[in-house]
């Protein structure tokens, strides 16, 4: 898996804003990603998902399984463990150039 691909897929759900962190997995030949969120009491949550999803599987032939993470006030780390995210809202300002 590529740098570039790992920040669009993490940027393609920088629209979402329930959307708090993209992670990755590998497993073989297919993708993992998870997009962790906080609360999915709005259903309109997953329509915004899913088409973030079918963004991603148009503009990349790799195999990838998606997954939502709700946290619902639990810390993300207790949910999937060390995993680093390839994207992560910030609340602050940010002077890195991926994140803009």
């Amino acid at each position: 898996m590529t740098t570039d691909l790992q920040v669009a897929i993490g940027q393609a759900f920088e629209p979402v804003p329930e959307v708090e962190q993209v992670v990755l997995a590998q497993n073989g030949d297919v993708l993992r990603v998870f997009a962790v969120i906080d609360s999915d009491e709005d259903d309109a949550v997953y329509d915004r998902l899913y088409e973030r999803e079918r963004l991603l599987k148009t503009l990349h032939a790799s195999k990838m399984r998606f997954s939502v993470i709700v946290r619902r006030g639990r810390k993300a780390e207790d949910l999937i463990g060390n995993r680093l995210a390839v994207w992560q809202r910030s609340s602050e300002l940010c002077h890195n150039a991926m994140n803009i």
